[in-house]
C-alpha cells in the first residue's frame, strides 16, 4: 500500500495538468508498479487531485 502512495504522490501534480496524451503515458508509467493496474492508477491519480489528500484510500 505504501508503495501505491508513494507512486500516486509522486505523479499526481503532473497528472492533473496533463493533456488527455500526457494522461496515457502516466499511466503506463504507474502500471509498471506492482499492483497498480489501470484503473486503479486512474481512481488514485483522480482522487488525489480532486481532494489534494495524500491519495488516502475512501472510507467503505
Amino acid at each position: 500500500m505504501a508503495a501505491k502512495r508513494q507512486v500516486t504522490l509522486r505523479f499526481r501534480d503532473e497528472y492533473v495538468r496533463a493533456s488527455k496524451k500526457r494522461k496515457g503515458v502516466i499511466l503506463d508509467r504507474m502500471r509498471e508498479t506492482p499492483g497498480v493496474g489501470g484503473g486503479t492508477a486512474r481512481r488514485l491519480l483522480a482522487q488525489a487531485g480532486r481532494h489534494g489528500n495524500d491519495a488516502a484510500p475512501a472510507a467503505r
